[in-house]
């Protein structure tokens, strides 16, 4: 699953850093990793890639926050492979699920702390909901 944070206001790197750090961040050569049981949480800033999103996102992100979304950070979830053909698929399955509710919890968590901070709204890939954060 892809959770996607919209802003109407800009947040540098170091702010973004600051705040992640809390929750076990860890820098890597895209963006950061928190690692979780059976797999981890990737969050990738995502400012450059705004004309990416669908308007009609982007205009609901807009109705929340009052204006245009100008920040972007997006996290999903990724689950650890051995590479290896799955012998059970339902203990995968099971596996999957553990980690997704893991993760979601966890980026509930990050979004309420970001919207602690900025102006903010939270939205994932499975409905087009947008939950306003904080400020």
């Amino acid at each position: 699953m892809i959770w996607t944070l919209y802003s109407s206001q800009r947040v540098s790197n170091a702010d973004l850093e600051a705040l992640l750090a809390p929750f076990g961040a860890e820098r890597d050569k895209d963006g950061w990793v928190i690692h979780l049981l059976g797999g981890r949480l990737v969050v990738l800033e995502g400012t450059e890639d705004t004309g990416t999103i669908p308007q009609s996102l982007r205009d609901q992100a807009a109705e929340v926050l009052g204006t245009e979304p100008v920040y972007i950070t997006a996290m999903s979830s990724e689950i650890k492979t051995s590479g290896k053909p799955i012998r059970n698929v339902n203990a995968h399955l099971r596996d999957e699920r553990k980690l997704a509710a893991e993760a979601s919890e966890l980026v509930q968590r990050i979004g309420s702390a970001f919207g602690a901070r900025w102006p903010a709204v939270l939205s994932d890939d499975a409905s087009t909901s947008m939950i306003s954060l904080g400020n």
